[in-house]
């Protein structure tokens, strides 16, 4: 049988030498490095390659500056901020929290002290309302910036009780509802039975629940006189 040499000196790969034929992964100058310098030096060269290969430099990634979008305040805005915070609260920024309901609204904040200041008094406005509109009572705690009570517990303790009921109702007295703390001022009395018993009772009163001041129908509840 005739062999062909190739141009490197070498025969062609045959079925009976597989081991002869390139790998397709192989690089031909390492077939011919193996050919011209042996195995021991192709071991030697391929080892060198793969440590080249993992020797990979190492890129430092920098990070971008966070900045604050805010602008450079810097310290001196911190300081300010802080400033601001402790400032103590003015009349106006108190009766800017007042909630809408109560009547007279401007009057009814409070002093807490140098440090905090003024602040929006915190509950509902029926029995300041009532102090009010009745002259009284007042004093020097608990009381609105004019010097009004604002607790239905002190309005009622400067009254008298007239009746557990409506039975006794007359125009102008105080009307304390039953079971909660509520006031407000009888402007009408409803009767029947010839006058001789109480209904109904017109009140009018400074409702948190309906926004502000009104007047409602009710059929129970208490009644209060005197000063």
């Amino acid at each position: 049988m005739r062999e062909r040499e190739t141009a490197g000196g070498r025969r062609p790969p045959s079925p009976e030498r597989p081991e002869e034929a390139e790998s397709p992964a192989a690089p031909r100058s390492l077939l011919a490095l193996q050919t011209t310098a042996g195995n021991q030096a192709t071991v030697s060269w391929v080892r060198g390659a793969e440590q080249r290969t993992r020797l990979v430099p190492v890129v430092q990634r920098l990070e971008p500056e966070w900045t604050d979008d805010t602008g450079d305040q810097g310290e001196a805005g911190e300081a300010q901020e802080l400033q601001d915070r402790s400032r103590p609260r003015t009349k106006d920024q108190a009766r800017a929290m007042v909630d809408g309901h109560v009547q007279p609204r401007s009057c009814f904040i409070e002093y807490e002290g140098s440090r905090a200041g003024w602040r929006a008094i915190p509950g509902t406005g029926c029995a300041h309302w009532v102090a009010h509109q009745r002259g009284g009572p007042t004093g020097t705690s608990n009381v609105c910036e004019l010097g009004f009570k604002y607790r239905v517990t002190e309005l009622l303790a400067s009254l008298t009780q007239r009746s557990a009921d409506l039975q006794s109702a007359r125009v102008g007295d105080v009307w304390s509802a039953s079971g909660s703390s509520h006031v407000g001022i009888i402007r009408a009395v409803t009767r029947e039975d010839g006058g001789a018993r109480v209904v109904s009772v017109s009140v009018e009163n400074d409702s948190s629940a309906s926004g502000g001041v009104v007047t409602q129908t009710k059929t129970d509840g208490s009644v209060y006189g005197g000063a």
